[in-house]
């Protein structure tokens, strides 16, 4: 049977890769350039040996189709040095997926230290008509207000086992839904605060496909690294508009949201209790 090398995350993560770094970079402060500056020689540097690997790889494959009934034992040694080439490639890709994540959070923490929440006004990824998802949705309890923001629904998860939220076999967590409503004439930027590092990203803007992360009949998984720090909601025209999404939460626990309006320079802060009672 042929084997192929597979495409964990850097199939669509090494133009990812140069597309975020390049945008990343532009809208980093520059007081943080200095900082973070060896990060994209990494990512350059772990993308040329993914690259070899890859050669290394199609050339075994090669070398074992042209085999024969004759060459068995051959066959036998190339398969062993090809298993090696895919494990060593995995590894790479890993270590690629986390000098992106860890330069990324960087960028952008310094970017939103050093130039507040304007940094995310200018640099976080938007959702606007384009992407917006149509249905009828009325305000209740269970939903969360802030400004000019509801998160629908948010206040159900309190009523989830704590087990919800633990990772699977991979290492990777199911997306906790929550779908967003924008006020008419408005535009909203939410901001997961700088303590939540760690513990949860959010889900209403994939660095990649979703069909990326289906893994199996119970849905996608995500590693926290698929999700993103901050994100823009824009209404269409005058009328309410609605948002799919959600966030990837670590472990049960209450995650916190700030919420700005483009009047208001203090953002006004909120809690989803994923897998608890209350929160703060």
């Amino acid at each position: 049977m042929e084997q192929v090398l597979p495409s964990l995350r850097l199939g669509g993560l090494a133009i990812m890769a140069g597309s975020a770094l390049l945008v990343l970079s532009a809208c980093t402060a520059d007081s943080s350039a200095s900082t973070s500056a060896q990060a994209p020689e990494r990512v350059a540097a772990l993308e040329q040996q993914v690259a070899e690997l890859r050669d290394q790889v199609a050339r075994l494959q090669e070398e074992l189709a042209g085999m024969d009934e004759r060459g068995r034992n051959v066959e036998a040694s190339l398969r062993s040095e090809l298993d090696q080439a895919l494990a060593r490639a995995a590894d790479l890709e890993t270590q690629l997926v986390r000098e992106i994540d860890t330069w990324i959070e960087v960028s952008d923490e310094l970017g939103y230290q050093l130039q507040g929440p304007g940094y995310f006004w200018e640099c976080a990824p938007r959702r606007s008509c384009a992407s917006q998802v149509v249905g009828r949705f009325q305000e209740s309890e269970s939903d969360i207000r802030a400004g000019p923001i509801v998160f629908a629904g948010a206040l159900d998860y309190s009523r989830q086992p704590a087990e919800t939220f633990d990772p699977v076999e991979d290492g990777t967590y199911f997306g906790a839904k929550v779908l967003v409503q924008v006020d008419g004439g408005s535009e909203a930027l939410v901001v997961l605060p700088s303590e939540e590092s760690g513990r949860s990203s959010l889900l209403w803007k994939l660095r990649e496909p979703i069909e990326s992360y289906v893994r199996s009949l119970e849905g996608p998984t995500y590693p926290l690294w698929a999700g993103g720090r901050a994100v823009v909601f824009e209404a269409c025209g005058n009328r309410p508009t609605q948002y799919d999404g959600g966030l990837i939460v670590a472990g049960a626990h209450c995650v916190p949201l700030d919420v700005y309006t483009q009047d208001e320079s203090t953002p006004e802060r909120v809690w989803i209790p994923f897998g608890v009672n209350s929160c703060p």
